[in-house]
């Protein structure tokens, strides 16, 4: 095994690892450095391809459980009311069900919000929650409240909006300097 410039040179042949003994001149180093370099960006780039790919996929899965949620809660509700409508004026059903549903859809938007929110940087404080019985499942949920929704999403739209701004000085100011790079060149390369 040959070691130069502190790393063993090796190269994969097939499924085993084989040290190569042959070394040529100093190009050969370089190709190898070149070579290993564009490895591990396409490894970190793979992988930072990976995460937001499986960041869109939960998105989406996020947006599909909230419009399932809806669909089901408005279905309890529909056929609770229909229940309701058939029993005599004296007689109520147990409202459980929906109820249910209902929390677990303010939880799941309640869950959207603080991921929202944790992006911008808005807090939101603690009094702004509240827990929330949950009948079918036997436990509570944290749930924003009226005033909470109130005061919170008008600051999200607000942080939105300013990071908005931020992003587009900073893609103006780029694409006249890039312009003005361009630009130079052109007079200089006459």
């Amino acid at each position: 095994m040959v070691v130069e410039k502190g790393f063993p040179l090796w190269k994969r042949a097939g499924s085993r690892l084989r040290i190569d003994s042959r070394r040529g001149g100093a190009g050969e180093d370089e190709k190898m450095n070149i070579n290993s370099r564009v490895r591990v960006f396409r490894r970190g780039a793979s992988l930072i391809f990976r995460e937001r790919l499986h960041a869109c996929r939960q998105w989406f899965l996020n947006i599909w459980t909230l419009w399932l949620a809806r669909a089901e809660a408005w279905r309890a509700w529909e056929q609770h009311d229909q229940q309701q409508a058939a029993m005599p004026h004296h007689h109520y059903l147990d409202a459980r069900e929906p109820v249910s549903y209902e929390v677990c859809l303010r939880a799941i938007e309640t869950a959207r919000i603080n991921r929202r929110a944790r992006r911008l940087g808005v807090i939101i404080p603690d009094h702004f929650y509240e827990k929330l019985a949950a009948p079918l499942e036997g436990d509570y949920k944290r749930c924003l409240t009226e005033e909470g929704l109130a005061e919170t999403l008008p600051r999200i739209r607000d942080a939105a909006r300013q990071r908005r701004q931020e992003i587009g000085y900073w893609v103006s100011l780029l694409t006249g300097l890039v312009g003005s790079i361009i630009g130079l060149l052109a007079i200089l390369g006459r």
